[in-house]
């Protein structure tokens, strides 16, 4: 990343001449959520006597200081798409080997368009941007795939491709704050892996409060507490507590079971997808918003 550049004074003119690049961006709050690069965000963090709220930003390399707090390193997952040969029958569950504590494992499932995919593996490496497979990893993917679902066996490579996630030292996401006097500060939002995706509602909830309560100069406020009557919970910050469970009722009602009908096949979802056109598809009585690009991807393809 280079540093950013000013804008000139009159932006809407075409003639305008850019100013020289600086080396420093002014904002009330920074919000370092940068992914694979979230290590060398991170040593832009204010020092050196820089002015309230000015953060300085270092040459952007691949360097980063052994003492940082945590160390982004590059973790690869490989994926291979299948087509099951004439007649086999592809899997109908999700396959998933036992977790490790380094990874979930290999997983094996079933496209709505009747591919099969098995993915992802977990390797490290230190470029930030190679997300080239290779024929050696590939291979043994597929041996996966034949081992897990017989079936398999024969099976056409459609294609392959992979995606980085920005593993850290840490087991756990580096999500923090530190003030830096006043209503300015600095948020860290790094080491968000593959269950990013599901916990981005309570991550967005938990930053939302750090935000609120570094702009009030106060720890952080839970945003139950920015508009709901009610107090915040008793520490002030809990991640995904609703309005519901700070105000609990006195003698709490025994919800009544609710049994949903049968999710519709995956390739009746992907019709109403395509047909409606603005992304969502319809699921019991409500349109639901997919989000997910490999998924939207799949709706738009099938």
């Amino acid at each position: 990343m280079q540093p950013i550049p000013e804008l000139p004074d009159d932006a809407a003119a075409d003639d305008a001449a850019p100013r020289a690049p600086t080396d420093s961006v002014r904002a009330r709050v920074v919000i370092n959520c940068a992914g694979l690069y979230g290590d060398i965000v991170e040593s832009w963090r204010p020092g050196g006597g820089a002015a309230d709220g000015e953060w300085r930003m270092a040459h952007c390399d691949s360097q980063v200081g052994a003492d940082a707090a945590f160390h982004i390193t590059p973790r690869k997952g490989q994926f291979v798409v299948l087509a099951p040969p004439a007649g086999a029958t592809p899997p109908r569950a999700v396959l998933e080997l036992v977790p490790t504590q380094f990874t979930k494992g290999v997983i094996v499932w079933t496209t709505v368009w009747g591919t099969v995919v098995v993915g992802p593996t977990a390797e490290p490496q230190t470029s930030r941007d190679d997300r080239r497979t290779d024929e050696p990893t590939v291979r043994a993917l597929i041996e996966h795939g034949e081992k897990c679902v017989p079936a398999l066996k024969g099976a056409t490579v459609l294609g392959t491709y992979a995606g980085l996630r920005p593993a850290t030292e840490h087991r756990d996401y580096q999500i923090g704050a530190t003030p830096t006097g006043g209503a300015s500060g600095w948020i860290t939002v790094a080491g968000i892996r593959s269950t990013g995706l599901t916990a981005a509602p309570g991550i967005g909830e938990y930053v939302a409060e750090i935000y609120v309560g570094l702009s009030r100069d106060e720890p952080p406020v839970h945003v139950s507490a920015l508009g709901a009557a009610g107090p915040p919970p008793p520490d002030g910050c809990a991640v995904g507590v609703t309005h519901a469970a700070c105000n609990p009722e006195a003698a709490p009602r025994p919800a009544p079971a609710v049994r949903n009908a049968p999710v519709p096949p995956l390739a009746t979802l992907a019709a109403d997808y395509r047909a409606r056109g603005d992304g969502c598809v319809r699921l019991y009585g409500r349109p639901r918003r997919v989000t997910h690009p490999i998924a939207s991807y799949g709706m738009e393809a099938g």
